[in-house]
């Protein structure tokens, strides 16, 4: 044990800050109106983003679909999955993108000087469009009736005009049911540090994260909480959020993430369900307004 806890050290100390920002933002809906408090919460089919192990909860094949614009429209991110359950183990697919059009590129008339107003004025060249492509292979198992663990690798293409950087990594997660209704998850994003190769040899590293969180039904109400406990993010690492149902068809929800207020509700008609979230301000410093589309949806067979 002591080995692979040096191992992840290691791992953290040689790795970048920020460089996986872009997996903070989320994929769904509904876990923006828990207040991203998913990681000990099983409610739609972008589960095993949040934590690998749980898609072994889901019972039925589930296609999934989330749609967010953030910063007031200035980049948009796309997230499909789909589930596939068996007796003790299932098997996971899921296409994550971040989008960013018309992004202002401009070069210097003498690139070895400073940028100045009046001698060195940067030139606008043309408009951009960067993007992160990320697909997951997730599968997960029972190691106990009450004991789940899961993992995703993934691979990740990032494009920031001129250059564009290939890389993968893999995450895992436990969770824990000691009793029905309740759900103990653990999670540890990019745990090998996921190296990110660009075209002019630069190499960065994902830094790995970890979040514990913890979910209790009480029949038409349902709590969760987590927490992210890493340095970079205090005070800033704790999320909460709850749940109230009506007759198993809608959903009304309110959660707190990063100072920010949220809240949002659901749809469910058969195997059918629609969601929808709103952030009330983003947690990064911006001076755009949130974004009132974040939906998401799915289908169970």
């Amino acid at each position: 044990m002591v080995r692979y806890l040096v191992l992840l050290l290691f791992f953290y100390i040689f790795s970048q800050e920020y460089v996986g920002e872009f997996e903070e933002l989320g994929t769904s809906a509904c876990g923006v109106g828990f207040g991203q408090a998913m990681v000990g919460l099983k409610k739609d089919g972008s589960s095993f983003y949040y934590n690998p192990s749980l898609s072994l909860l889901h019972t039925k094949r589930e296609f999934y679909f989330y749609h967010s614009e953030n910063y007031g429209g200035e980049f948009r991110n796309e997230y499909f999955s789909f589930i596939l359950p068996k007796d003790r183990y299932t098997f996971g697919f899921s296409l994550y993108a971040n989008l960013i059009p018309d992004i202002p590129y401009c070069s210097l008339p003498d690139p070895n000087l400073p940028p100045n107003e009046s001698t060195n004025k940067p030139i606008f060249i043309k408009n951009v469009f960067a993007y992160d492509l990320v697909p997951y292979f997730n599968f997960a198992f029972f190691l106990k009736d009450f004991l789940l663990f899961g993992f995703n690798l993934k691979f990740i293409y990032r494009n920031v005009f001129p250059h564009n950087g290939f890389g993968g990594g893999i995450d895992v997660g436990f969770s824990l049911i000691p009793q029905e209704g309740l759900i103990l998850g653990l999670r540890i994003r990019n745990i090998t540090s996921s190296p990110i190769i660009w075209s002019d040899k630069k190499i960065e590293r994902i830094k790995p994260n970890l979040a514990i969180g913890i979910s209790k039904n009480f029949n038409n109400f349902t709590i969760a909480y987590e927490s992210e406990p890493s340095l970079n993010k205090l005070p800033d690492n704790n999320s909460f959020g709850l749940e109230y149902k009506i007759k198993e068809l809608i959903f009304l929800r309110g959660g707190f993430y990063h100072h920010c207020f949220s809240f949002g509700f659901g749809i469910n008609y058969r195997s059918v369900y629609l969601d929808y979230g709103y952030e009330t301000k983003k947690y990064l410093d911006s001076d755009l307004p949130a974004s009132t589309l974040k939906i998401s949806g799915g289908v169970k067979f």
